[in-house]
């Protein structure tokens, strides 16, 4: 892609960032840009520069998906909510088919303004219904699982991983919590924040 527009003097940036709800588009302004192009997530709302999102998508080859399928069949949880993000959302309907043919019910997530049926995001995991049910998240990373395991604490959360072909139960560090928690107790009696 730089290669392409290299008589327009293109920026690349590669520092880390949080999916597309942190653009590097003040970032790009700054720079004199006039475009964004964005690689791997979805569109979260207004941005400051013209973003054009383009979508990364993960094909799981044959081995992969086994060992998804075979991951979730050793849990002996005859209905879960499985989950995962936009770059494997691709592949979610074949891993539901095979899923059936296993008798294994996956529940009907719902969708939101920003996030689509069996998507989470590190921040909202709000298209999973009932909470009561397994939740098996799919994908790499532990971002996005984590927010699981904070919002429903009282649910088993198992991530599995099929690029590193590993799945384990999520356990959150108690001690973590509490410090999040009280940094967010603390916070609340702020009355300005200053962001570095």
């Amino acid at each position: 892609v730089l290669e392409e527009l290299k008589e327009h003097d293109p920026v690349l940036f590669v520092d880390p960032m949080f999916g597309a709800c942190d653009l590097k588009d003040e970032d790009a302004l700054k720079f004199g840009c006039k475009l964004l192009i964005h690689f791997g997530h979805a569109s979260m709302g207004k941005q400051k520069i013209k973003t054009l999102f383009v979508p990364v998508s993960y094909k799981f080859n044959e081995e992969e998906s086994k060992f998804i399928i075979e991951e979730i069949k050793k849990l002996k949880e005859p209905t879960i909510n499985l989950v995962t993000t936009i770059n494997f959302l691709d592949e979610m309907p074949k891993i539901k088919e095979q899923l059936k043919k296993q008798r294994i019910h996956v529940l009907e997530s719902k969708e939101t303004n920003h996030i689509k049926k069996n998507m989470v995001l590190g921040c909202d995991s709000s298209t999973i219904v009932d909470k009561s049910k397994a939740i098996v998240y799919v994908g790499d990373g532990d971002f996005h699982p984590n927010n699981l395991g904070f919002v429903f604490e009282k649910t088993d959360v198992f991530v599995i991983n099929p690029i590193l072909m590993k799945t384990k139960k999520l356990e959150i560090n108690d001690l973590f919590v509490k410090q999040r928690y009280a940094l967010v107790a603390k916070a609340m009696n702020c009355n300005s924040f200053g962001i570095f």
